[in-house]
């Protein structure tokens, strides 16, 4: 009889301290253009935009890239410099659990050398 007084004592005692366990919170990347329709988009244009600042291709175009989320459709919008970057970021997004489909609408800025190179 003892021992069936005990399990529920050690019950009790661990969900207490799992509950007052400090938690870490992360400070999740968001830039000024990033917008969600709703709260469950959120986390899903962070993520997002975490990963365009983590590849070491996109880091440097990753200020320019908006991120909008509307019940998991993803649009990208903003100005890179080339057509690589623009399939990485499409890519990036693509990749990531939650997204339904990837508006790539970003446009790929001309190149200075192709503008003055015209006959």
């Amino acid at each position: 009889m003892r021992g069936w007084l005990i399990f529920p004592v050690l019950l009790i005692l661990l969900s207490a301290c799992h509950a007052a366990r400090p938690t870490a919170t992360a400070a999740v990347p968001t830039a000024a253009g990033d917008t969600w329709a709703t709260p469950s988009d959120q986390p899903l244009a962070q993520a997002i935009r975490a990963a365009l600042l983590t590849d070491a291709h996109l880091t440097a175009a990753a200020p320019n890239i908006a991120i909008t989320v509307d019940h998991g459709a993803v649009t990208l919008r903003g100005a890179v410099d080339d057509t690589l970057t623009k399939a990485r970021a499409g890519s990036q997004a693509r990749r990531l659990a939650g997204v339904q489909r990837v508006d790539n609408a970003l446009s790929v800025r001309p190149s200075p050398t192709l503008a003055t190179a015209a006959p």
